[in-house]
């Protein structure tokens, strides 16, 4: 919708509270209002929007972003390392998001990631990509 370009936060969720009536399994819905919750510092119910997505695609990079960004706001920042974590284990997602989600391991990591290491967590995330994008 066009409610979020225009910083209509609060019709752009109700337009994706109806949305999600009419498609309760759609992923782009539940993360754009997850996204929309987050910006406005609602963390708690951007956390249940993205568990609702991982409940429908656990390999979901963004949510796991997302949702880890959610529980460093509020505080649980080892909740916070731990989803990012596990979503660079298994999540699936464009480079970019690879990318972000690797430095935020990093610059939580109070036993910073040496290069060596950093190089093959982006290595392995290039690779997953690489072997998912070849399989479709």
């Amino acid at each position: 919708t066009n409610y979020f370009i225009e910083q209509k936060f609060s019709e752009s969720i109700q337009s994706y509270n109806e949305l999600l009536k009419l498609n309760p399994q759609n992923i782009q819905f539940f993360l754009n209002r997850a996204t929309i919750l987050y910006h406005l510092e609602l963390y708690r119910a951007c956390i249940k929007d993205v568990e609702q997505i991982l409940k429908i695609d656990q390999t979901n990079l963004k949510a796991y972003l997302i949702k880890g960004n959610a529980l460093y706001q509020l505080g649980y920042k080892n909740s916070a390392k731990q989803t990012w974590n596990l979503g660079n284990e298994i999540g699936i997602g464009d480079l970019e998001t690879s990318l972000e989600l690797i430095n935020k391991i990093n610059n939580q990591n109070n036993d910073i990631l040496d290069q060596p290491t950093f190089n093959n967590l982006i290595n392995k995330k290039n690779d997953k990509l690489n072997n998912n994008n070849n399989n479709n």
